[in-house]
């Protein structure tokens, strides 16, 4: 009797839990904390108004600006390069 298709050869998921699994092993769990701790700290009321208020047109009225969103932005990348190149390096 003939074969209507070729074998199955390699690795397919079969089922969507293998499918869940397979995307979850993916993922850099320390990656995420810090980025979450660092996201905490850097919306913090004290760090807005310690650190983000000592720039100039940053914060207004205790609420941040374009700039001051900004600002924190650019904080949270510079945090991030540096968390995976620490990553990387098995510091953390």
């Amino acid at each position: 009797m003939p074969i209507d298709s070729a074998p199955i050869t390699g690795r397919a998921p079969d089922d969507i839990t293998s499918i869940i699994a397979d995307i979850l092993s993916g993922i850099q769990y320390k990656f995420l904390t810090v980025m979450f701790i660092s996201y905490i700290v850097l919306n913090s009321d004290g760090f807005i108004n310690r650190v983000l208020a000592t720039f100039d047109g940053a914060v207004e009225f205790k609420a941040l600006t374009s700039w001051g969103v900004t600002l924190s932005a650019m904080m949270l990348v510079i945090v991030m390069i540096a968390a995976d190149g620490l990553i990387n390096r098995n510091v953390i």
